[in-house]
């Protein structure tokens, strides 16, 4: 989206800010259940689908996750 960059895989997610360009990662298994599948992503959450289940992330005003 217009505030972040999401990258997502077999090992997890990896979601860059936009503007300052610092990175997060969600590695599986600890944050995350499964390799990713596909995203989604609104305003106020982000929906990750894995092979082992959906996950919903809380995003921050900026986008980024919590």
């Amino acid at each position: 989206d217009a505030r972040t960059l999401w990258i997502g895989g077999s090992r997890g997610v990896l979601v860059v800010d936009r503007v300052s360009g610092v990175p997060r990662r969600l590695d599986v298994p600890r944050e995350l259940p499964g390799a990713v599948l596909d995203l989604s992503l609104t305003e106020l959450f982000a929906w990750v689908a894995t092979t082992d289940g959906l996950v919903r992330l809380r995003r921050h005003s900026d986008g980024s996750i919590r």
